[in-house]
């Protein structure tokens, strides 16, 4: 894609930036896990996060707000993280929980999943998987296929990834949610599959 194009499509996406909110105003995750790196990543990944390391003060948030998805470590003061999936499938939610933990037997994982986990990581792991789980969890949550357009650029909201006709657009985290709130601006359309 030549200089030309590129500023076509920066010139686009800034005109429809300041009628818009970031894509992470939509997707919004709790983080219940002592270590804050992981929520750094999702954060610079253009998520909304809250960041809790106690299993009570998770419970109490997963009581009254609404998330998109939780990350879930079960190694937790207070109340332990299958009890917070416990309290929260009795609650009838149907938002995913990952499961993040050190805990790696075959027993812990039917465990965890039975109990409610959409998916289930072992510790240590690798940043980009981790995140791919997170990108497919929401998918999920979302229905995939949802799209914004104007004109020939097209964002594919779940994948989180642009398009300018048929040609992906590389692009950091940060000119994602960019382009993500030009997308969302009032000329935009959405479809969803749904």
């Amino acid at each position: 894609m030549g200089g030309a194009e590129n500023a076509e499509i920066g010139r686009a996406l800034s005109r429809c930036a300041r009628q818009a909110s970031l894509i992470r105003d939509g997707m919004r995750i709790l983080v219940v896990e002592d270590d804050s790196v992981l929520a750094a990543a999702l954060t610079q990944s253009a998520y909304a996060i809250d960041l809790v390391a106690d299993g009570e003060a998770a419970n109490h948030l997963l009581a009254s707000t609404a998330f998109d998805l939780v990350v879930l470590d079960l190694a937790l003061p207070r109340i332990d993280g299958l009890s917070v999936l416990r309290r929260l499938r009795d609650r009838r939610s149907t938002t995913p929980v990952l499961i993040l933990t050190a805990r790696d037997t075959v027993e812990d994982r039917v465990t965890g999943l039975d109990l409610g986990a959409d998916d289930y990581m072992t510790k240590p792991f690798d940043l980009p998987e981790f995140e791919a789980r997170v990108r497919a969890l929401l998918r999920r949550g979302h229905g995939a296929g949802a799209t914004m357009t104007h004109g020939q650029l097209r964002l594919d909201v779940a994948a989180r990834r642009l398009f300018h006709g048929e040609q992906a657009i590389e692009m950091s985290a940060r000119e994602l949610a960019t382009s993500a709130a030009a997308c969302c601006a009032a000329s935009c359309q959405v479809r969803s599959s749904k």
